[in-house]
């Protein structure tokens, strides 16, 4: 039986990239992808979206272990912004579009995601969410496209995290078409003192989630369990 939990801030997240466009405000965007690094989910604390280098991208793994199947990044921007909402997955600040990757944008791990932002504070917060009935994958490519959350990585692995994919994801804040978080005009027309902005540690839900071998095992037991119980019940039914 799977049990929820919920843990609250834990570490987290990603880098931003590219040079800016002069002249043309961009559309900041983020988004979860399938990962290789071997950077712990649990041992990243604040950071912005330009990340090392300005790559945009940060590359984890869920050493939780547990079953990821929320996540919430949120940070401080400039308050007072005219905010209109376009649908779940995409608000519009003055003018300029922030979006997230819903799953029919290839995000492999959740069903939803969403974008609000509070006018009086500035606080913005991007969520990933919504998750199908967890099947303990046989390979790792079976993990793709499934919306079952982020799997924690394996307990074989815990030494040697590169060694298998599962578990592994990233945080991308680089669209293919934009480079909203470091576009001078952007970074004037919505972040505080004019700066890509930081990143709070984010919040997460896990539930407690099975490894394969577990659970056939627990799958072996209960059928035991029900041979032996089947097996005991029918000479007491016929000595009646």
């Amino acid at each position: 039986m799977l049990s929820n939990r919920v843990v609250a801030t834990c570490g987290m997240l990603a880098w931003l990239t590219a040079s800016a466009w002069a002249g043309t405000i961009q559309d900041p965007s983020a988004q979860i992808d399938p990962g290789g690094g071997s950077l712990p989910f649990s041992g990243l604390g604040t950071f912005n979206p330009t990340g090392d280098g300005g790559t945009g991208i940060i590359d984890l793994y869920n050493d939780t272990g547990f079953l990821l199947t929320s996540i919430t990044l949120s940070t401080d921007i400039d308050a007072g912004l005219s905010y209109a909402t376009i649908n779940a997955t995409t608000i519009s600040l003055d003018g300029i579009d922030f979006s997230c990757n819903d799953a029919g944008s290839g995000n492999p791990f959740f069903l939803d995601c969403g974008i609000t932002y509070n006018s009086g504070t500035g606080l913005l917060a991007i969520s990933f969410f919504g998750v199908n009935p967890y099947v303990p994958p046989l390979v790792p490519s079976d993990l793709l496209y499934k919306h079952e959350g982020i799997p924690p990585l394996p307990s074989d692995y815990t030494s040697d995290p590169d060694g298998t994919d599962i578990g592994h994801f990233s945080f991308n804040f680089l669209s293919l078409q934009t480079n909203g978080w470091t576009d001078p005009a952007t970074e004037s027309a919505l972040f505080l003192n004019d700066t890509v902005p930081t990143f709070a540690p984010p919040a997460y839900t896990d539930n407690a989630a099975p490894e394969p071998g577990t659970s056939a095992l627990l799958a072996a037991g209960l059928l035991s369990l029900g041979l032996l119980s089947r097996r005991n019940y029918f000479p007491r039914s016929s000595r009646s």
